[in-house]
């Protein structure tokens, strides 16, 4: 099986497709990093694991998943955003057709 890291697929995303791709605005940029961060962070602490060690594979639906509800329960989220977070499955699909 082959495996993905994780952290040049991020980069990726942030320079290609939101940067160049999308012109996304500086806002946009900024919401989506500290998305990451937040769901990096989550991931190190489930998984034992450095963000610098991770692989594509090992971010899964049943993460995504508790990791929304950790949002919900410990940052005060509510549910609508989880409602409108739904397009975050597909940024993974970019990256595993060119992965």
């Amino acid at each position: 099986m082959t495996t993905t890291s994780l952290a040049p697929l991020v980069e990726r995303f942030f320079t290609q497709r939101l940067m160049q791709q999308r012109q996304a605005s500086p806002h946009t940029i900024s919401s989506y990093r500290d998305t990451f961060r937040l769901l990096l962070k989550f991931t190190q602490e489930r998984l034992h694991k450095p963000p610098s060690r991770l692989r594509l594979e090992e971010i899964d639906a049943p993460l995504i998943v508790a990791f929304l509800d950790h949002l919900e329960k410990h940052r005060g989220l509510i549910y609508y955003l989880r409602e409108s977070s739904r397009g975050a499955r597909n940024l993974t699909r970019p990256w595993r057709a060119t992965a």
